[in-house]
């Protein structure tokens, strides 16, 4: 007869993998996993090291080549390449852990809307901003500053576990694919907008996260994220624009990544390589879109490489034309306008006509009022553009330093919670949130906090929603107790 002491705890194998504990390593339980905690600081201190490295080599590159290169067509293409390469590389020292975090997604987006833009931006445009260059340099300081106050200490990881029994993997996933449904009926109408979008933009996560909490990611449920994709992409929904559709992708992503299956630095090094040929991509589905008289994959006979990458160098130009109009008197400071807007971006406008209009659409009526007469048209002059169009200079500073603290709070809460995912893999609903705002940064970055919170909060709504219709759907079938 066996007796307790005889019995051999079994190791998950993701704990196993992650910690890279030798088969015969003693199990640690949750709360004490100190294999896990330390081989994840070892990882984290390295991530920090090299985020150090770059803040330096930056610090370096803002000093010298601003003043003295800034002012000169070459010199401002080589601050972009510089700019690309030195975000491409803190990107890529970020996140060791768990391949991606908050600094490593907005290391990328300083790195795709901020030095491809340079470098992107036709040159009869550049020429003719007269303020481009000084946002050049507040751009690069603004960097700088969020990332010196993002950095962070390596710390214990603290492994808690949910208080709520999360939903089997087969009643998320279907609850995933009945919302991305009812968000495609539901687009049409202007009341439910805001549900309809967060339902869509959700729903591609949701399912993700279903597909890797087994052993092996599940391939007919990762169809279904492929199909999703391209629905959106080359189906009849086109709202939320390119940028919210790679914004989906690169959430899901994120959730992937953590399945011991594609753990791995390649799926990272994919990511960067894939965003601008996507971006291009989409700016041909859309124009095609418009057209009615072209097929969808028809290019354009007059389209040019740079148009179709609009979206990726003009808010970089916007923010070089608020920089002019500030310091010639056109633009008075808006103070807290944006911000205040950007608290009630969860409340639909039919309820509230009179609800303050967005950043985006602040800047469509000040720089194309005849296109702002269409109801969605908007525009986008980066974070630290609406920083200063708020403030001046002082709000970039000062808004860099808060963003930092944020990003460093993010990183925290996010490696928390993914750690016990390794070693305990469940659906849960903590994941999916801490996703989606990771990728969400990336609006953030480009569109400024009206957008970064009007795409976030609908998709946690969502979220919340699609987690509850799961839990509904175990109890009302009895998956839940014949898993238990």
């Amino acid at each position: 007869m066996l007796k307790p002491e005889d019995l051999t705890p079994v190791v998950p194998q993701r704990h196993r993998e992650l910690a890279n504990d030798d088969p015969s390593h003693d199990y640690e339980p949750p709360g004490q996993r100190t294999g896990l905690n330390q081989e994840l600081l070892a990882r984290r201190s390295r991530s920090a090291d090299g985020r150090l490295l770059t803040l330096l080599v930056w610090a370096l590159v803002f000093a010298v080549l601003v003043p003295t290169m800034g002012d000169s067509e070459v010199g401002l293409r080589t601050i972009g390449l510089v700019s690309i390469g030195f975000g491409l590389w803190s990107y890529w020292s970020s996140g060791r852990s768990f391949a991606f975090d908050a600094v490593g997604i907005w290391s990328l987006s300083f790195a795709l809307f901020f030095g491809s833009a340079i470098v992107l931006m036709p040159a009869d445009y550049s020429d003719v901003v007269p303020g481009l260059q000084a946002a050049v340099g507040l751009g690069l300081l603004f960097q700088i500053i969020t990332l010196g106050f993002a950095l962070r200490s390596p710390r214990a990881i603290r492994i808690e576990t949910s208080r709520f029994r999360p939903p089997t993997a087969g009643a998320l996933a279907f609850a995933g694919v009945l919302a991305f449904a009812i968000g495609l009926a539901l687009n049409s109408s202007t009341i439910f907008r805001t549900v309809s979008d967060g339902l869509i933009w959700a729903s591609p996560v949701i399912v993700t996260l279903a597909a890797v909490t087994t052993n092996r990611p599940s391939r007919p449920k990762l169809l279904l994220v492929v199909a999703m994709l391209c629905v959106l992409v080359f189906g009849f929904w086109g709202g939320g624009g390119r940028l919210t559709i790679l914004a989906l992708l690169v959430s899901a992503l994120i959730v992937f990544q953590l399945s011991a299956a594609s753990h791995n630095r390649l799926l990272k090094l994919a990511v960067p390589f894939t965003l601008i040929p996507g971006l291009a991509i989409a700016g041909v589905v859309e124009l095609s879109r418009r057209r009615p008289d072209r097929s969808l994959l028809t290019v354009p006979d007059d389209f040019s490489f740079g148009e179709g990458l609009y979206s990726v160098w003009s808010p970089l130009r916007l923010f070089g034309q608020i920089v002019s109009d500030w310091d010639t008197g056109l633009l008075e400071p808006q103070g807290f306008h944006t911000l205040w807007a950007s608290l009630w971006v969860w409340l639909p406008r039919p309820l509230w006509p009179e609800k303050p209009e967005g950043w985006g659409r602040d800047l469509a009526f000040y720089f194309n009022p005849v296109a702002a007469q269409n109801a969605g048209h908007s525009e986008a002059a980066l974070v630290p553009g609406e920083l200063y169009w708020s403030f001046g200079a002082i709000g970039v500073v000062t808004g860099a330093v808060i963003l930092g603290l944020c990003l460093r709070w993010i990183d925290g809460k996010w490696h928390d919670t993914t750690s016990d995912f390794h070693a305990n893999p469940q659906p849960a609903i903590a994941i999916a949130l801490w996703a989606v705002c990771l990728s969400g940064l990336m609006s953030l970055y480009w569109g400024g906090i009206f957008t970064f919170l009007g795409r976030v909060i609908s998709q946690w709504i969502a979220i919340v929603l699609i987690f509850g219709a799961a839990t509904l759907f175990d109890v009302a079938t009895g998956a839940r107790r014949r898993a238990d």
